[in-house]
């Protein structure tokens, strides 16, 4: 065996070992408190730097304390390796400790049939708990849920009012939401696009194309084509088709870049792929509620 698959071994089998361990403390002893949230940044870091071996490597002690951060922490992980079942896991045990990030990725997994059956009602269940808990993510995924009728709004539960609390917590995807929804309203578009603006700041590469797209026509904000090709640049790098096709556009007419065709005509063969391989996966019975998770 080769030195770094013994090494990644090793970690999954210390991982298993421990969270097999009969637990003791369902937290992190007394005092240790900053210690812990030191490992837990420390391991995110890593982890966005696309070091998973080490930051699991520092998760394991606190997994097998059932602690719900470290657990959700490593469940991310397993997930982002595509082990789905071993991710439904640990986020299950999260879970029973009512940890809303848990519940609501736990839901997300049901809703994929992703190392769990398939089940949108159970994850319609996880996002609608995941909220109640706090969670920005589950107000937006059960607002989508009930936006796309996989499930009947309970009283409270208007998609309109969950974006918007999603959106005070600075959720990117709640922000574009809910300025998309003021837009609909022509005496709050001005209010509506600033939201738009956040979103696309804070990274969400649909807001990013709505506030280009925004740039280019003068609405509502200044033209500013230069702007448009930069938001959409970012937009494209993060893989969105939409955002790839528009880019195009703006190489092939040089709007705020110089003109380029090739390039043109490279992000336009790369969204075509995209497309064909959409229409070549399998149908799903019934549409499953949309996803969002961290």
């Amino acid at each position: 065996m080769k030195q770094g698959h013994l090494a990644s071994a090793l970690v999954t089998y210390a991982l298993a070992a421990a969270l097999a361990a009969p637990v003791h403390a369902q937290t992190a002893p007394s005092g240790s408190v900053a210690d812990t949230l030191n490992i837990l940044q420390e391991a995110s870091r890593l982890f966005r730097e696309g070091r998973s071996f080490d930051a699991k490597l520092l998760l394991v002690p606190l997994a097998g304390r059932d602690v719900p951060d470290a657990l959700f922490a490593v469940g991310r992980i397993e997930e982002s390796e595509g082990m789905y079942a071993r991710a439904a896991e640990l986020y299950e045990r999260a879970a029973r400790q009512k940890h809303a990030p848990s519940i609501n990725n736990l839901g997300a997994l049901y809703a994929e049939g992703l190392g769990v059956p398939r089940d949108p009602a159970r994850a319609v269940a996880g996002y609608r708990e995941a909220a109640q808990l706090g969670s920005a993510d589950g107000m937006v995924n059960l607002a989508l849920a009930i936006i796309t009728r996989a499930t009947s709004a309970q009283p409270g539960e208007s998609p309109a009012e969950l974006v918007e609390r999603a959106a005070s917590l600075n959720h990117p995807a709640g922000m574009r939401l809910h300025g998309s929804t003021l837009m609909l309203d022509p005496a709050r578009q001005r209010a509506g696009f600033t939201w738009l603006e956040k979103a696309a700041a804070a990274g969400d590469a649909p807001a990013m194309v709505d506030v280009a797209l925004a740039k280019q026509r003068g609405q509502i904000t200044r033209r500013d084509f230069e702007g448009a090709a930069a938001l959409l640049q970012r937009a494209a790098a993060s893989g969105l088709p939409a955002a790839k096709r528009e880019l195009a556009t703006v190489y092939e007419l040089g709007l705020g870049v110089p003109t380029n065709a090739a390039e043109a005509q490279r992000l336009r063969r790369e969204v075509e792929i995209a497309e064909r391989a959409a229409a070549t996966r399998p149908a799903v019975p019934d549409p499953a509620p949309a996803t969002v998770r961290r």
